[in-house]
Formats: C-alpha cells, structure tokens, sequence
C-alpha cells in the first residue's frame, strides 16, 4: 500500500509540483495518510522480518520451482530484465550493487569464435568511475565467455540480444527500469531510465518471494548455488567459473586461468553453467 502511495506520488510529481503537495500535505489525506503510517508501524513492530540466506546454496526443490515460475522469460520487459540478470550472474560472474549500476550500453562485447560459433564477453576496457564499483568488479569473470545455443528456447544469448534490442537506445545506462505498459510488435521499446538502487540489490530476494521459494535468497545465493552445482555434476569449480564465488573476499585464484582455455573448453564451460540450471530443472 505504501509503495503503491508512493507511485502516485512520484508519478504526479513529473507533472504537478501541485498534486504531489496535495498528497504529502494536504489535510484531505491526512487521514489516510495517519492510518497508513500507523499500519506500518503495527506490521514492523509485530511481524518477524523473514532474512535472506546470503551465503547459502539454493535448495533443489527451490532451483525447480524458480525455474519453472515463468519470473525468467524473453516474453515481457520484467521477465526479461530478470532472465538477462541471472544469465550474466551465473556466466560472467557480475554482482555488486555499484558495479551492476555502473555498467552501460558498451559493457558486453559480442564475438564469433574461431569455428563461427557466437559468444558474449564482458568488455575490459570499460571505464569505471568509482572505486566501490571497481572492487565489486574485479570479482567478476572477465574472462568468461556465455555462448550462444541455437536450438535452445533458454538460450542467454538470445535473451541478451532482445534486452539490448528493447532497452532504451536514449540512456546509457545498462540496467533499465521495464515499462509497465509496452508494445509487443517488433522494434518496441520495453525499457525506460536506469533502474534503482534496490531493484538490483534485491533482486534475488524478491525473486524468491513471488516464486513463493522456501527461503529467501539474496544475489550471492545465485553463484554459490552454481558452485553447488558445478561440484555435484563432477567438475571443478576453479576450471569452470574461473574462481570459487565462497572464497572471493580472500582473492580466491584460478587453477587454470580462463584466458587459457581454448574455445571448446569455453564454450564447454558455458553450456555446462547453462544446463545446470536450465536443463537440470526446467
């Protein structure tokens, strides 16, 4: 109720300083603004806030049934910009709420292998602001590569190929805001300005919420899942993602340095990550 309160708000406020002083201040809501407030502070004081499990792998019963809750499709701007999320989580390592903002239009390079077959990088020459940004980054695997799948409906490269096709070509930033209400047909615009400082934080979280998960999971769950994962299927996580995400405050160094690996090793590793999930338990 607050957050739909606050829509309105900030959605008059583009139009009519006016409106959205009528709303804040004016004594025609004081009421409904008065027992607004006094549920909120009803809910905090008696409800048990349920935390997210950070450092946790997802359970298998909870992968299934995120994986199955349609919240990760190319058919609407939200699926989308959840699905392009958790395809780069999971093959380029990207996380941070800083580093994820910082990213924009240039920060994912497309190339074609030597045997022709299709891939995304992250671009290394990208130029980073702040600091915060740049520790957050150098976690992320810069050498990876998410390769195409042709015949695959999940396939990430297809997804990522749609979102920078649907995102607003007026801003730089990366990560943009889904339009609520969008135009289906081809050449459409899904995305408008650079989304929030929350929306990416939590996006983890809220994810398991309407997923209706048995836990509730933060952005760093993702990756120590797929390190799960990785282990279980019989292969090393250092080979495969490059470094284990549960060692990464200690700088945790490849065995094998992705920069070299050969193209099938790379493209080995990005569909084994891609089936994992997609394979596994949709």
């Amino acid at each position: 109720m607050k957050d739909l309160r606050d829509g309105i708000f900030w959605y008059l406020s583009g139009y009519s300083s006016t409106w959205s002083r009528i709303i804040q201040d004016s004594s025609v809501f004081k009421t409904s603004n008065g027992y607004l407030e006094s549920l909120n502070n009803r809910e905090i004081s008696t409800t048990k806030v349920k935390l997210p499990h950070n450092k946790v792998p997802m359970l298998h019963e909870d992968i299934q049934t995120l994986m199955n809750s349609g919240l990760l499709t190319n058919g609407n701007p939200i699926g989308l910009f959840r699905k392009v999320w958790f395809d780069l989580v999971i093959h380029l390592g990207i996380g941070g709420q800083a580093g994820m903002r910082g990213l924009s239009e240039d920060s994912f390079i497309s190339e074609m292998d030597e045997k022709g077959r299709r891939f995304y990088r992250l671009n290394r020459n990208i130029n980073v602001d702040k600091s915060r940004s740049c520790m957050e980054m150098q976690y992320w695997c810069w050498e990876s590569r998410m390769y195409e799948l042709p015949a695959d409906s999940h396939c990430p490269v297809k997804t990522l190929d749609l979102y920078l096709e649907k995102r607003n070509p007026q801003k730089r930033a990366f990560f943009q805001r889904p339009k609520s209400h969008f135009g289906a047909h081809q050449g459409a615009i899904w995305f408008e300005s650079p989304v929030g400082h929350s929306s990416l934080a939590c996006m983890m979280s809220r994810m398991s919420e309407e997923a209706g998960l048995k836990r509730i999971y933060t952005n760093s769950s993702v990756r120590y899942t797929l390190a799960d994962l990785v282990e279980q299927s019989g292969h090393s996580v250092e080979e495969v993602l490059g470094q284990n995400p549960r060692y990464k405050l200690t700088k945790s160094v490849a065995i094998v340095p992705p920069s070299s690996l050969t193209s099938d090793e790379h493209r080995n590793n990005s569909n084994l990550i891609h089936q994992l999930f997609y394979g596994n338990f949709s």
